[in-house]
């Protein structure tokens, strides 16, 4: 620019040119920006200022996740960070995908619309993200074909290290890849589709907003097949009800038909066709029951298929009666929202998951119109409870479970009841649904038990429940219970089991694992054989790098290998690990190596970050 400039005002000195290439070659010298400079986010724009320094930097930093996949792609910096409980893909610094938090929203947003359409045999997915959603389309039998729309061609790169939770949909012939504009793609009138699913950023980001206009639903409208559906993806939080009110009228508007369904307690999938769907009650629970069986249960708390269609919130009539009032449609030349949105997620009011579902029950929406018998109440009732649940709303979940069980008393239902219970911090009144739920699952019912004593605080009754439950998850709060309050022993004998079990445990669970098994081996022999354990898991170990790193530097000082966790902790740092464990840990084996002086500044540094505020 430079050089442009001194050629523009006449020919360049030499000192001129001599200057101008001095600062290029100062460029290419000078290293280049960290990662984590580009992976800051924006979802959480009033978080408290950080007490301390640590906390501070730790924020600057994204701290602390290992990054798996950084790529500055053309439309978007790309990257992949895995903490101890989670894999999140960022696109500019957002988070866009997760394999744990966001699974409910990923898959819920393809099974919503895939069970109530009759056949569909082709889907078109709009943003790939983490895979999820576009694997749990192609798994939808009689699914012919799946494409993928996404503007920036890294997202399909990094959705390669989503493969243990989109089922390697990556490698699937029925899923074709297209690094496209979305709307070209719709309005080229190329392709038609039997199911489209719009799941695109957060609306306060930039340029989201376009897929949220009547433009875009009239061009998505004609590239629906008969009989067709659209499905949108819209989250709850971080809106105000006004502009709520604008995305669902500019829907309403766009589509003959329209209705809303609830995903999760922050999210609902907007759906559009030229005609209501003729909604067989037995195929949605076919289907629920068997290729979306385990994902209904884990991710979107729907225990049985008939739950499934409390889901239900808002039907055409709603709609209409709810943006009746809305003063603006969002159009490709009047983009309200994207000026609405950014400013909401600091002024929005937070409760629009509660408000629709007081909207839902007052109107009486229970179910949609289906097929064959009504849904029974019962499963109307224990359907919300799994929505009050997700909501982050206990006690109204426990509510809506005893009620289902007062319309039919299940065993099941009474343990539900007393899980919400204990998520609420009701103890006694978990013991009382406890009671209620005679004969019901021993398995279930153990686990139950195990949390119920443990609230209570009477750990050895809790150990022995949770030994009769038997199942992974019980003994992932057994281990828990034996690293703080049990023997050495007992608690590597259940962390050794759990390691070396036949299904390997999640990421964020195997970091669990690891996590109590340092915290327990405190002898230098129960240390010896805690790192023997984590040995034999090879390179190719399952659990999460820093977490490893961590709990292998304190089990090495505590055998003996100061040295050695040294380097430990030199790994994990680099990896990105800053935290007061590693510090500490640091201390102890300069102090076992007898190395006093580099101890002491070592544990004055880690008393700086803990304490000091960080500067203003």
């Amino acid at each position: 620019g430079l050089l442009a400039l001194a050629v523009a005002r006449g020919r360049p000195g030499a000192g001129a040119t001599a200057a101008v290439f001095a600062l290029a070659l100062g460029i290419l010298l000078v290293p280049r920006w960290p990662d984590w400079v580009f992976l800051r986010s924006d979802t959480y724009p009033r978080l408290e200022p950080a007490t301390t320094r640590l906390e501070f930097e730790q924020r600057l930093r994204v701290s602390n996740r290992e990054r798996l996949f950084f790529e500055e792609g053309r439309n978007a910096t790309v990257a992949v960070l895995q903490g101890a409980r989670t894999r999140t893909l960022l696109s500019n610094g957002h988070p866009e995908a997760s394999d744990s938090g966001d699974m409910a929203t990923q898959l819920g947003m393809a099974i919503v619309p895939l069970v109530l359409h009759p056949a569909p045999r082709s889907v078109l997915v709009v943003g790939f993200a983490s895979g999820v959603t576009a694997g749990a389309a192609a798994r939808r039998p009689g699914v012919e074909r799946v494409d993928v729309a996404d503007l920036e061609p890294a997202m399909f790169r990094a959705g390669a290290l989503f493969s243990h939770v989109n089922g390697g949909v990556l490698g699937d012939p029925k899923v074709f890849l297209h690094p496209v504009d979305v709307r070209g793609l719709v309005a080229s009138g190329g392709a038609r589709w039997d199911v489209v699913l719009s799941e695109p950023s957060n609306l306060w980001r930039a340029g989201v907003s376009n897929l949220f206009t009547t433009d875009f639903y009239a061009s998505a409208r004609r590239s629906l097949k008969p009989g067709g559906v659209f499905a949108q993806w819209l989250q709850l939080y971080g809106l105000r009800w006004e502009t709520l009110r604008t995305v669902l009228a500019t829907l309403t508007r766009s589509f003959p038909h329209a209705e809303v369904w609830w995903v999760d307690g922050s999210d609902v999938v907007l759906l559009g066709s030229e005609a209501p769907l003729p909604v067989s009650r037995a195929r949605t629970e076919a289907l629920l029951a068997g290729a979306y069986s385990g994902d209904a249960r884990k991710y979107l708390a729907i225990a049985e298929p008939g739950e499934f269609w409390a889901r239900y919130l808002l039907s055409r009539a709603d709609l209409e009666e709810l943006s009746a009032g809305a003063l603006r449609i969002n159009t490709d030349d009047r983009p309200i929202v994207e000026f609405e949105a950014p400013r909401d997620l600091f002024l929005s009011e937070e409760g629009n998951a509660l408000r629709l579902l007081e909207e839902k029950i007052a109107r009486g929406r229970f179910s949609p119109p289906v097929d064959g018998a009504a849904p029974p109440q019962a499963e109307a009732w224990a359907g919300l409870a799994g929505m009050y649940g997700m909501a982050a709303r206990p006690a109204l979940a426990r509510a809506a479970a005893l009620r289902a069980f007062e319309e039919s008393p299940s065993p099941a239902l009474a343990l539900r009841a007393a899980r919400f219970a204990l998520e609420d911090g009701d103890a006694e009144g978990a013991a009382a649904d406890l009671a209620r739920a005679q004969g019901s699952d021993p398995a279930a019912r153990a686990d139950t038990e195990g949390r119920v004593a443990a609230a209570r605080g009477l750990v050895d009754e809790a150990l022995a429940a949770y030994a009769r439950a038997g199942t992974a998850v019980a003994a992932l709060e057994r281990l828990s219970l034996l690293a703080v309050y049990g023997t050495e022993n007992d608690a590597l004998e259940q962390a050794e089991a759990l390691l070396a079990g036949r299904g390997r445990p999640g990421p964020g669970e195997a970091a669990r694992i690891v996590e109590d098994l340092a915290r327990s081996a405190r002898s230098v022999e129960c240390a010896a054989r805690a790192l023997a354990s984590l040995e034999r898991l090879g390179t190719g170990a399952f659990v999460p790098r820093i977490p490893l790193l961590e709990a292998r530097a304190a089990l090495l000082v505590r055998a003996g290998r100061p040295a050695e966790a040294l380097e430990d902790c030199a790994a994990a740092e680099a990896a990105s690990a800053l935290d007061l464990d590693v510090m500490a840990t640091r201390v102890d084996a300069l102090r076992a190596l007898s190395r006093n002086d580099e101890a002491a500044r070592a544990d004055l540094v880690r008393t700086r970050w803990a304490a000091n505020p960080p500067p203003r």
